[in-house]
């Protein structure tokens, strides 16, 4: 064997596993920020899918005021888990100008997975507010 090759042969053997400590680090980077986007992707879906189980619920109050809950409404939104959902309803009625207001509250504690996005972990509220 040449003195050459035997060179080369040990620089090689020095760089061994560079790439491989490289790609670790770039995927562990990689996966914490895909994480972190799905975590935040949840955390809109439930918001908006809140926000539409709240006017859907009006709307079903609007038509059958004798309605206590959102269960007949629920399955409109099947990525919400509508049973840790707290609905507050009110039903003003309008003696005096006749225009009666519904008001439907609806809270859902939202807790996030992944560490990057634990200051949006909390109860989420969303008011609608209808006069008829």
């Amino acid at each position: 064997m040449s003195p050459a090759s035997s060179k080369s042969a040990r620089r090689r053997g020095w760089r061994a596993g560079t790439t491989s400590l490289e790609f670790g680090a770039v995927v562990l980077l990689f996966m914490i920020v895909v994480i972190g986007c799905m975590d935040l992707g949840r955390y809109y879906i439930i918001a908006h899918s809140l926000r539409t189980l709240a006017s859907e619920c009006e709307r079903a109050v609007l038509v059958n005021t004798a309605l206590t809950d959102c269960s007949s409404v629920s399955r409109i939104v099947p990525l919400l888990d509508t049973t840790a959902v707290t609905a507050d309803q009110f039903i003003t009625p309008g003696a005096t100008t006749g225009v009666s207001t519904v008001q439907i509250t609806l809270s859902y504690q939202f807790t996030a997975i992944s560490p990057i996005w634990s200051s949006l972990s909390g109860k989420m509220t969303e008011t609608v507010n209808v006069s008829y």
